[in-house]
């Protein structure tokens, strides 16, 4: 281990895998910030060893979520940490929860929510990236860490759940239409079905699949956890009103002679196709 001092308290380094030194940190019942470098890095904030809040350069923050569940974010309170996002006011505030009319979200029910699946979220691109052996980790036991509020998860209950989505997107990865959070998508051109019907989460990426668009641009664009945009994105490819988009050198007609593709059959990369909204969800 190097130890570094800057003006002020020390800032440990190590190059250990991410979750080795994040299980020493909570076993020691650490508090403060951990750190990690890189494009794709972020920070996890513990509290007494429990993990209260975790963010991400590649994963929308929770603010992104409380503007979708329940409207703009508050304005920060006087108190608020450097950096921080603010957490809602004080008291219930109904609000309509999404794809619903009725009133049924408390506004601290959805930053509470949207905490928590942001700091999944952010756990499942952290842990689930390639061995950071080579990447440069620092925790500040001086830097107070960001809780939003939260009381927290023991790792082992949050590496439980990371797991789980993990093994997910192992399961689409290696699929038939094989789908990553990173995949190009294209609406298929023709729907077998004369008649069917979306949730107003499925509505909302079909409108906005463009032929460049993926899970994870769709993901911040309404947002939305990249996990749950990649997983209902694969319901939309099994429905066939979705496929992923192929290269450009793979997009040239078939040669002649060539048996025809069955009616309805999805065409991958075929150009941009065109969903019929009006059969494709109930009035």
């Amino acid at each position: 281990m190097k130890v570094e001092r800057e003006q002020g308290p020390a800032v440990y380094f190590q190059r250990e895998p991410l979750v080795v030194r994040l299980t020493r940190l909570a076993e020691a019942g650490r508090t403060g910030v951990l750190r990690v470098s890189g494009d794709d890095g972020g920070a996890i904030h513990l509290r007494d060893g429990a993990i209260v809040y975790a963010e991400c350069r590649r994963t929308p923050d929770p603010g992104r979520w409380f503007a979708h569940l329940a409207g703009p974010v508050p304005d920060a309170f006087p108190t608020a940490p450097p950096g921080a996002l603010p957490g809602p006011e004080p008291g219930p505030d109904p609000v309509a929860a999404p794809g619903t009319d009725t009133p049924g979200l408390d506004r601290d029910l959805a930053w509470a929510y949207a905490v928590r699946e942001a700091t999944l979220d952010a756990a499942l691109e952290l842990l689930s990236a390639r061995p950071r052996y080579a990447l440069r980790q620092r925790f500040r036991d001086s830097e107070p860490p960001v809780t939003h509020g939260m009381a927290g998860w023991p790792l082992a209950e949050l590496l439980t759940e990371v797991e789980r989505r993990r093994h997910l997107m192992r399961q689409m990865a290696t699929s038939p239409v094989p789908l990553t959070a990173d995949t190009p998508l294209v609406r298929v051109p023709d729907l077998a079905a004369p008649r069917m019907q979306v949730s107003a989460l499925q509505w909302a990426l079909l409108i906005r699949v463009d032929g460049t668009a993926t899970p994870r641009t769709l993901a911040w664009e309404i947002g939305n956890s990249v996990f749950a945009t990649t997983l209902e994105v694969f319901r939309l490819i099994a429905l066939r009103f979705l496929t992923v988009a192929q290269p450009a050198a793979s997009r040239n007609p078939p040669p002649p002679g060539a048996p025809a593709r069955p009616e309805g059959e999805a065409v991958p990369g075929g150009g941009r196709p065109v969903v019929s909204f009006l059969r494709a969800v109930d009035p």
